[in-house]
């Protein structure tokens, strides 16, 4: 097998491999679903796993084939993560919005309250005679 130099360069004569003949399961078995299907990109369960697998014809020849398999899981893993992120943002923002919004309203109405409540006394005690002390500047 040959290996790359320190600089990253190869010396010496590269193997052609065929695809069906390959160590590499998922080689394989790609190479046997490209076979039968032949779109410039499809889907393939290779290893149990979904895949997607192209095959691109390089030269006017077509003397060598370049392969590009990818499970599905490691490009829409990512996806999956961040739509996961968007809805648990989404719904902890609803969440503190909706305490927020509570609070205000409570914190609003507070004073109404306790004017219903003063105002409830005078009418049952049939007087007017019931201390109120002004809160706030208005």
């Amino acid at each position: 097998v040959n290996r790359p130099s320190d600089d990253g360069f190869y010396t010496g004569e590269f193997v052609r491999y065929k695809p069906e003949e390959s160590n590499h399961s998922t080689i394989a078995a790609a190479f046997l679903h490209w076979s039968t299907v032949q779109p410039s990109v499809s889907e393939a369960q290779l290893d149990g796993r979904p895949h997607w697998v192209s095959f691109v014809p390089l030269g006017a020849n077509a003397a060598w084939t370049l392969a590009v398999i990818i499970p599905q899981s490691q490009f829409t893993g990512p996806i999956r993560a961040g739509g996961v992120r968007t809805v648990v943002l989404t719904a902890a923002g609803g969440l503190l919005s909706l305490a927020l919004g509570v609070w205000l309203v409570s914190a609003l109405l507070a004073p109404l309250g306790r004017l219903r409540h003063k105002a409830r006394a005078i009418t049952t005690s049939g007087t007017l005679d019931v201390e109120m002390q002004p809160e706030g500047v208005g």
